[in-house]
């Protein structure tokens, strides 16, 4: 075959007849030629015509094109690029291929994003017209984020790994869906996601296994070939996220996954049952089922889904001095399901869920990508996410997650100092909290340049924002070293405010870790400086004990036991870190993030399947007993410092909630990152000396109950579970002893 390489948008060759008329781009490619450009497409191509029957090859980052890509007969074969996620066009275009051939393959030298999460993806919207084919012949998966539709006769879709369907797909022409035989072997699916499937014929898969996470509205059904179908039920609120006062309604994605008539029960997540019954004719399911807590759907058939009711945002709005917060890393936003909004948007998703449960504060990583042409930063993409945050009063500690081609080069200190006042800039009406550097430690960029570039970020953000709040690089050992006294000696401490650490070692060495990083701090005269831990997590879980499910299946992810681990560990490491004197407190992560070779997941509220986790619900209930309220101190139970322990906080009406737990080897190992933890589950009575009356008990997901006080005593059974007991006039407790 012929090839004619096209590298500038003119007319270049009559014989192939292409060329450029007011934004239009015309390709007329015969038999045994093809044409390959190279070039980005800009957005003042509004138009590009493919005709004949050779080979168009356009392989240029083709993110501002947002006009129609037509191919009539032939070949158009895409060429992806690292990171690419418009090779066929941004979010605006279309392509439509008519008795043609869509190909989507990579550059020769085709390299894999740098995570193991990477998937690459297709902005564009797609109609397949006359028995047109796509097909993708790449080696990593593959995600559709804008609309497939097909007219005329049946078209056909091919893919050699996962291929996930992001948005509506609608088959008028019907649509044949194959695995090759290669990536059938390996196990590949097809997973819908984000949108309906609609079809005037069959759901037709030839070959693979089916994932649906969208609803399947069809003629004739499902047809499977070889392959199985996981059909699942879809709760009516985003991420099974409702809120007092909904109807907690499900809707199953097809027949299969709740057949007419099949029984269920609900049980709450300390697996007692709440209700019980059958499915009713029809596609929508209405719970029985209120109050604030967390809970599990079981169906006989072996269909599982989970669900949390929580305060919502309604008249909640978080709270800044409260010092709960969590992480989250837009970067891994397309690593997760998200069948709730057209084009799988995770993002919208992310903040319904922050908002919905409260969530005062964000640690928002943002990525210094080298995206200009001079490889400095471009911030508009990351301000929509600001913008989103700021509506539902999320406050943002936003932190530079990693270097951009000027970043990389450590010598360009001007170049840190611009794109640091560019970030000011983009982040004025959103926030003034800012961090520099995640885990510099780790890429050892040594003392000295530690700080010259802390210091060139901090002149750049405050040329901007003088009234900016800048943290340090985030220091991830939990012993001290020369480093730490040599930044400081260096005049750290001149260019930020805040000290900022990293913890994700036991619990238990939580108070001798902060007593020497006082000590050495101390030696500057910053005993007394604000501290902000803003990673933490546990490593108790161990690695995930299950295996994910469809695109996802490279990763590990935490069983039902793991899960209630994870929540537990929310309220003990905050109150733990509060304790010691910490003013706030991240924990890693919101979302799902797997590491050491995708084995160890981070998520503490979220599953790849976009389903909150108990952790959401126990993060939730946390906000919402002490989330205006003061830490005063920590009291004995029954006079003994273990195995329970209880925080006293101060609520703003003066009354008192007591945060209690028993003990457990959570809280007492010394093990390193791999020690796995089992708590043991110990019931401990104890007696709390307070005023008869009536007081309200909340389980760590939510639930409440009235409790009743009688002769000056309470009685309440601890569990490894934190609890809350709330509106507590006077309490006579045992203080501890400093």
């Amino acid at each position: 075959m012929k090839t004619v390489l096209v590298t500038t948008a003119v007319v270049l060759a009559a014989a192939c007849g292409f060329g450029e008329t007011n934004g239009r781009l015309v390709y007329d490619v015969p038999a045994g030629q093809a044409v390959t450009n190279l070039t980005d497409l800009s957005e003042s191509v509004t138009e590009i015509v493919k005709t004949g029957p050779g080979e168009l090859v356009l392989g240029g980052n083709n993110e501002a094109f947002a006009g129609t890509l037509s191919v009539r007969g032939g070949t158009c074969r895409f060429l992806v690029r690292k990171w690419s996620f418009a090779p066929m066009g941004g979010e605006k275009a279309t392509v439509v291929a008519t008795g043609a051939r869509l190909i989507l393959d990579q550059t020769p030298n085709g390299a894999k994003g740098p995570f193991a999460d990477f998937e690459y993806g297709v902005k564009s919207a797609m109609t397949l017209v006359d028995g047109a084919v796509f097909e993708t012949v790449l080696d990593q998966s593959v995600v559709l984020w804008g609309k497939v539709t097909s007219e005329g006769t049946r078209s056909s879709i091919v893919s050699a790994h996962h291929l996930t369907f992001g948005h509506e797909v609608k088959m008028s022409g019907g649509i044949a869906f194959a695995m090759t035989e290669a990536a059938r072997k390996e196990g590949r699916a097809f997973t819908f996601s984000g949108g309906k499937v609609v079809s005037d014929a069959a759901l037709e898969v030839v070959r693979g296994d089916v994932y649906l996470n969208s609803v399947v509205q069809t003629k004739d059904g499902i047809r499977l070939g070889d392959g199985k179908l996981v059909a699942r039920l879809l709760a009516r609120a985003p991420g099974g996220a409702f809120v007092v006062g909904d109807k907690v309604q499900f809707i199953r994605t097809c027949a299969d996954a709740a057949p007419d008539g099949t029984a269920y029960s609900v049980e709450n997540w300390k697996g007692e049952r709440v209700t019980s019954g059958t499915w009713p004719a029809g596609e929508i399911l209405t719970l029985p089922v209120s109050g604030r807590g967390y809970y599990r759907l079981k169906l006989d058939n072996g269909t599982l889904a989970t669900f949390a009711i929580v305060s919502g945002a309604e008249g909640r709005l978080p709270n800044a001095d409260c010092p709960f917060g969590i992480g989250e890393n837009p970067r891994r936003y397309r690593t997760w399901d998200c069948p709730w909004y057209p084009g799988g948007r995770t993002d919208r998703l992310s903040v319904e869920l922050l908002a919905r449960a409260g969530i005062p504060w964000v640690r928002l990583s943002v990525w210094f990508d080298g995206v200009g042409k001079d490889g400095r930063w471009d911030p508009a993409e990351r301000v929509d996410k600001f913008r989103q945050l700021k509506e539902r009063g999320i406050n943002m500690n936003i932190v530079g997650e990693c270097a951009s081609t000027v970043m990389r080069n450590m010598t360009d200190l001007k170049g840190i100092y611009e794109e640091w006042a560019s970030l000011g800039r983009a982040a004025a009406p959103y926030t003034r909290n800012f961090e520099y550097r995640n885990e510099q430690e780790i890429v050892s960029l040594g003392s000295w340049n530690t700080v010259a570039e802390a210091k060139a970020a901090c002149l750049g953000l405050k040329s901007v924002l003088p009234d900016a709040l800048l943290a340090s690089p985030s220091h991830t050992r939990f012993w001290r070293t020369r480093y730490d006294d040599a930044i400081y000696e260096n005049d750290l401490a001149k260019y930020t405010d805040v000290l900022n650490y990293h913890y994700y070692n036991s619990l238990a060495r939580i108070p001798t870790v902060e007593r020497e990083m006082r000590s050495q701090v101390g030696k500057f005269g910053l005993f007394d400086r604000e501290e902000w831990v803003t990673e933490t997590g546990t490593n108790g879980e161990g690695n995930g004990w299950e295996k994910d499910e469809g695109r996802w299946d490279r990763f590990a992810r935490h069983a039902w036991e793991q899960e209630l681990g994870v929540a537990e560990w929310v309220m003990k490491s905050q109150g733990l870190m509060a304790m010691m004197g910490v003013r706030r407190t991240f924990n890693f992560c919101f979302g799902p993030c797997n590491e050491r070779k995708n084995q160890k997941s981070w998520a503490i509220c979220l599953r790849r399947d976009g389903t909150v986790k108990p952790g959401y619900a126990a993060f939730s209930t946390m906000i919402d007993e002490l989330g205006k309220a003061k830490l005063v101190e920590e009291i004995l139970l029954n006079g003994e410092s273990a195995p329970a322990r209880a925080y006293v906080y101060r609520q703003p009406d003066g009354t008192k909630t007591l945060a209690f737990w028993t003990v457990t080897e959570l809280e007492t190992h010394l093990g390193g990152h791999n020690t796995l933890v089992k708590p043991t589950e110990e019931r401990k009575t104890c007696t709390v000396n307070v005023p008869d009356g009536e007081y309200r008990l909340t389980d760590m997901c939510g639930s409440s109950r009235t409790v009743k006080a009688v002769g000056g005593k309470l009685q309440l059974v601890a569990t490894r579970f934190p609890q809350y007991l709330s509106g507590i006039k006077t309490l006579e407790a045992w203080p501890m002893q400093p």
